[in-house]
């Protein structure tokens, strides 16, 4: 019976992450930012930058400038190698008016990819060359 009940324990954890995956991941930051907020609760590691990156990218999209910027900061410090943290602190810095830091992260993204064409498009927009 505590094997039964193990199990279907760890069944319905298994249908709520995959869930909160699934909402996460979704185009609807009103319940993709909860189910984020769960996610960033249990991971660990590249899993956990890209969803504090994710978290940030729906809070941007609500407006909320300062929780993304604080979701893609915390992105880059678990995980600097990936472009996507460094891109996005670069939107968010060019949406604040912080024309100087966006470039900065722009140019970090394409040191990581070269072929970052959202970064490329963002420097020119700012009267940059890549």
């Amino acid at each position: 019976l505590l094997v039964a009940c193990a199990l279907a324990a760890a069944s319905t954890a298994s249908a709520q992450s995959q869930r909160d995956i699934d909402l996460c991941w979704g185009p609807n930051p009103d319940e993709g930012i909860p189910a984020c907020t769960r996610l960033i609760a249990v991971y660990t590691g590249v899993n956990l930058a890209r969803t504090y990156g994710t978290r940030g990218h729906l809070l941007n999209l609500k407006g909320d400038l300062e929780g993304a910027l604080r979701d893609f900061n915390e992105a880059i410090r678990i995980d600097p190698s990936a472009g996507d943290g460094w891109y996005n602190r670069g939107v968010i810095y060019r949406k604040k008016g912080l024309r100087d830091l966006a470039i900065a992260d722009f140019r970090r993204a394409l040191r990581i990819n070269p072929n970052d064409t959202d970064a490329i498009k963002n420097l020119e927009a700012l009267g940059e060359r890549p």
